[in-house]
């Protein structure tokens, strides 16, 4: 495995922890409350957030498609 591969394999683990991290976090601050909207809308957005940062490591970071494919 080349150095930049084996960097951004090591980005992308620590990106992924952070984020369920942040998301358990999250889960743990609106799981007394009644109302379940601001919880999806925000597990929903930390989702988007995961799904953007797959894109960017997954191709070669000087060339990434906003829409998800070349």
């Amino acid at each position: 495995m080349k150095p930049r591969e084996l960097l951004l394999h090591e980005i992308k683990h620590r990106v992924k922890n952070t984020l369920g991290t942040v998301q358990a976090i999250a889960a743990q601050t609106f799981r007394e409350g009644p109302k379940t909207e601001p919880r999806d809308a925000f597990t929903g957005r930390a989702r988007a957030l995961a799904g953007a940062h797959d894109l960017l490591t997954q191709q070669e970071l000087d060339h990434v498609s906003m829409l998800g494919h070349d």
